[in-house]
């Protein structure tokens, strides 16, 4: 008899090895684990592990044992060969669910996310086809609807005026898809990931929240600035903390109606502002900050050349982060009334995640120990 088990797709990300190990905690199927030949299994399972530990939970021999990775085809042929070479992989399991991770995180390259996002995720709605899945998971982005006004709908997204970048409209293009596949499914649309709401802990790569962090170190830790310029409006800016995404997550997955659209995010505690004003206060310390509403508020020719490179790098999420976006929450809200545990973000909670940040942060720190230094010698100096 076959076992039944849950595929998980772009594991080696961390999204996908968010969920894959919350997955892990909560299930007692296998879980089936396709990567790319250029990862180690043995890295995989040790990224899980150390997952599974962010959770509080013990990542036992037994756990780490229903992780089961699979091969996937040469990248230069993955599109083509996916469904004859990982369909008969499966050949020993009773797959129920789908969950697809994987995907191109680029934000302009329309080409690249065409092939990373739409068509691999045919490819694997083809493989889910193939195998008999009951349900096809799609982890999609609360920003696929792209720049509208008023509250952004759990269902299926009409064209909006504008997008935030091709990203958001191959996820929107992405989500479509699923739905027109026949295939029951899920779509779930977190906002933007951060780490644990405890321990800040964050394994990811530094894109949203982390990329704007990155740049403050990598342009604004060179010297002190007494004054320094933000494109900050004080509005809602919303963060999902990573435990927070696997309790949503599980409750979507286990709870909802099939065909199901879920907004997880949190309530709105935190303004972009306020997400700016953590990194001035805990490491630039300047006399003055000066908030601007829009990018086009702000006349660049009169920053120095760091903060012109800082919005130079972080500019498409630094727009982002200057529109009102409103979720409607109606299956979350439906989740917590049932006693789903969900942290929401919050000015203490996004500091969590900002200190673990800086403690990483080579640059960070040197900058933090000279201007500590200086603040010594100025109170010897009194």
């Amino acid at each position: 008899m076959k076992k039944e088990a849950i595929l998980v797709t772009g594991s080696t990300g961390f999204v996908g090895g968010v969920l894959a190990a919350a997955l892990a905690a909560s299930d007692e199927r296998p879980i089936l684990l396709p990567i790319r030949q250029k990862h180690a299994p043995e890295d995989a399972r040790d990224a899980i592990a150390a997952e599974l530990l962010a959770m509080g939970r013990d990542a036992d021999a037994a756990t780490l044992r229903r992780l089961v990775f699979i091969p996937l085809p040469r990248t230069a042929v993955l599109l083509e060969r996916l469904v004859p070479e990982l369909v008969p992989a499966l050949a020993d399991y009773e797959i129920t669910d789908v969950v697809h991770c994987a995907g191109s995180l680029s934000y302009f390259n329309a080409a690249k996310l065409r092939e990373g996002n739409f068509a691999l995720t045919q490819a694997f709605l083809d493989v889910a086809r193939a195998v008999g899945v009951k349900r096809f998971v799609y982890v999609s982005t609360a920003f696929a609807s792209g720049y509208v006004d008023g509250t952004i709908a759990e269902r299926l997204h009409s064209e909006p005026e504008r997008d935030p970048n091709e990203y958001t409209r191959s996820k929107r293009e992405t989500e479509a898809l699923v739905a027109a596949s026949g295939l029951p499914f899920l779509i779930v649309r977190p906002s933007i990931v951060v780490g644990h709401s405890a321990s800040g802990s964050y394994q990811g790569r530094p894109y949203g929240a982390y990329q704007i962090w990155t740049g403050l170190s990598k342009f604004l830790c060179d010297h002190y600035r007494q004054v320094i310029h933000a494109v900050a409006p004080d509005i809602p800016l919303n963060f999902i903390h990573q435990d927070a995404l696997q309790a949503g997550f599980l409750g979507a997955f286990y709870a909802t109606e099939p065909s199901s659209i879920v907004h997880l995010v949190s309530r709105d505690q935190v303004t972009t502002r306020d997400y700016w004003q953590l990194w001035m206060d805990l490491c630039g310390k300047p006399e003055q900050v000066v908030y601007h509403d829009t990018l086009e508020a702000l006349d660049r020719s009169a920053l120095d050349e760091g903060q012109r490179l800082l919005i130079d790098f972080a500019e498409a999420n630094i727009e982002i982060s200057t529109h009102r976006w409103q979720f409607e929450t109606t299956a979350l809200d439906r989740m917590r009334a049932m006693g789903l545990p969900f942290v929401d973000a919050s000015r203490q909670t996004l500091t969590a995640c900002l200190e673990r940040f800086l403690s990483a942060s080579p640059k960070s720190l040197a900058f933090m120990a000279r201007l500590a230094a200086r603040g010594a010698a100025d109170s010897i100096a009194l």
